[in-house]
């Protein structure tokens, strides 16, 4: 809701080139309506009429691409008129938006979207007649806390609707076949969707006592472990009993326990390094999803307390905040703190894996941006004419805030920490690649020398495997035996100059190799176990007689579209 100043702006910029006055509504009754929700007196004010501006917008593109003769071309206008119409941007007949201080050294920012109809997704932020019960579960340190209410009930018509729209039958055919697809699996979403009554709640929260570490090595990230709660009000316990019966399809890994108030889920996650495991409970109307049974229980001591509605600090920043509200968000201090260590240790990776022309410094960004004793919240109410969002707090770098940077912030770290991570892996899977081509080229010069490619065994005592290859019994190409026919291709002629590390293997391993000789050809194979540092391939299956790599082989190899961190080895074989 900060960033709403943006939105703005662009539509203000529409409608200059749509040729709409800005500032000057066609009606004034419009624009006392639209200036009394705002305040006065400030450093920022404005109040535009958006009447036709995407229609305009749209026509104008239809003309400059009628000439062209490129369908895509001749389709925006079409995807704009539509796209406008399922986020709600054409209701939109007024825009209003003021900036004043506020408090002590605080700003308020007030922004006003006059829409008497509203359509697309501001159909779905429903209008509350009184102050929403689940808030309480927001504990009073949450780093984020939020409120909503939904109208649920509504997504998959909007979803129909708008796909007819873009693609006519085909599209409502899309929805309908998901919407199939889930129900054969046992996942009923209309029901799903229609048992929840609206409210919503999600928190997040920074544990300073526990740290988490992400990535290993020089690219180990370390951070407050975090934890969340969702709880989603309901009128039936349908989605639970669809998790449940879920559950019973994957013994071991979610478990059925029962408390003193009912039964709860437990997932076991295997890798987890944020030590989550994932809880689901029904409540006294009430469905909840948390990360971990210690959250969940805090979420509801959180209800006996009153929650962070009833802390200091969170009523500093919502003075003046009616009772019933659409929509609330809060951001801290420790969240944005956190998330600019998180961002300090990416950019400090980045730079020394050269790698900070791909990392923004995002960390110096936030160095000026941090909020001071209270934090940052956003609300938004609806009356008879449209939509107030209003945002205030600790008084911060404005161009930052307004542009939604407090509220982007932890996302910024949430996306550069995995990003980070994956670069690294991307970084070590081309290293692997690459090395393993410098020792085909090795051992092609050593099959020139010798009309054989180096032997290979399993076994320790014969030909000496690196390390962590022997004890897995897997074969290497790091041979140092004293048997007659032992070879290595570093001496005592230097077909590599040395064995290149592994860096999906352990410590001082070299890739796993397997060579083969039958009555026709030679061959050998090189591998990594990659990522998900676990050898999967099936030496035995590569022959040299096939055509490499071989259908049986490509069953093993690891492919990023899958995910960088995935499944499957990578392996070169002789071409």
């Amino acid at each position: 809701m900060a960033g709403l100043r943006t939105l703005l702006f662009s539509a203000s910029a529409l409608c200059l080139v749509s040729g709409l006055a800005i500032g000057q509504p066609s009606a004034s009754a419009d624009f006392d309506t639209v200036a009394s929700k705002l305040d006065k007196g400030g450093s920022f004010y404005l109040i535009s009429d958006t009447r036709g501006t995407i229609d305009k917008v749209a026509k104008m593109i239809d003309n400059f691409s009628a000439g062209s003769g490129n369908g895509q071309a001749l389709a925006i206008g079409t995807y704009l008129r539509v796209g406008g119409k399922a986020l709600g941007f054409s209701s939109v007949e007024m825009i209003g938006a003021s900036e004043v201080p506020f408090g002590d050294g605080g700003v308020r920012q007030k922004s006003y979207l006059m829409m008497p109809k509203p359509e697309g997704l501001f159909t779905l932020l429903g209008k509350p007649a009184a102050a929403m019960e689940i808030s309480k579960y927001i504990p009073a340190d949450a780093a984020i806390g939020g409120v909503k209410d939904v109208k649920y009930a509504e997504i998959i018509p909007l979803a129909r609707s708008t796909a007819s729209s873009m693609l006519g039958a085909v599209g409502t055919g899309m929805v309908d076949k998901a919407l199939e697809q889930g129900k054969m699996e046992g996942v009923d979403g209309e029901a799903m969707l229609r048992s929840l009554s609206g409210e919503t709640m999600l928190w997040m929260r920074l544990d300073d006592g526990s740290k988490v570490t992400l990535g290993e090595g020089s690219a180990a990230i370390t951070m407050a472990r975090p934890g969340f709660a969702l709880a989603l009000k309901t009128n039936s316990p349908v989605i639970f009993e669809t998790l449940k019966k879920m559950s019973e399809k994957k013994p071991g890994k979610i478990t059925l326990t029962n408390d003193s108030a009912g039964e709860i889920l437990t997932a076991i996650v295997d890798k987890n390094p944020m030590g989550w495991s994932p809880v689901f409970a029904q409540r006294e109307g009430m469905m909840f999803i948390a990360s971990s049974p210690e959250d969940f229980k805090l979420a509801e001591d959180s209800a006996a307390s009153g929650g962070l509605f009833a802390s200091e600090r969170f009523k500093k920043v919502t003075e003046g905040m009616p009772a019933a509200v659409s929509a609330v968000g809060f951001v801290g201090p420790q969240v944005l703190a956190a998330a600019k260590d998180v961002l300090g240790q990416v950019q400090s990776h980045s730079q020394s894996d050269r790698m900070s022309s791909s990392i923004p410094n995002f960390s110096g960004l936030l160095e000026e941006v941090l909020p001071g004793k209270n934090g940052l919240a956003t609300w938004a109410t609806w009356d008879d004419t449209g939509l107030l969002m209003v945002t205030q707090g600790d008084k911060v770098n404005r161009n930052f805030a307004q542009s939604g940077g407090l509220f982007v912030a932890p996302i910024m770290a949430a996306v550069a920490v995995p990003n980070f991570l994956e670069a690294g892996l991307r970084s070590k899977v081309s290293r692997v690649r690459s090395d393993q081509r410098s020792m085909a080229t090795g051992l092609e010069a050593y099959f020139v020398d010798n009309n054989t490619y180096p032997a290979f065994t399993t076994v320790e005592g014969k030909y000496v495997a690196s390390p962590g290859l022997a004890r897995q019994q897997i074969p290497g190409a790091q041979m140092r035996g004293g048997a007659k026919d032992a070879s290595n291709l570093t001496t005592p002629i230097s077909y590599l100059a040395r064995y290149p590390e592994d860096s999906f293997a352990g410590p001082e391993d070299t890739f796993a190799y397997y060579s083969v000789k039958t009555n026709t050809s030679s061959g050998w194979v090189l591998w990594s176990p990659g990522p998900d540092k676990k050898y999967d391939l099936n030496w035995e299956l590569y022959n040299p007689d096939e055509t490499q790599p071989s259908p049986e082989l490509l069953n093993f190899a690891y492919d990023p579209t899958n995910g960088t961190l995935s499944p499957g080895d990578i392996f070169r074989v002789k071409q």
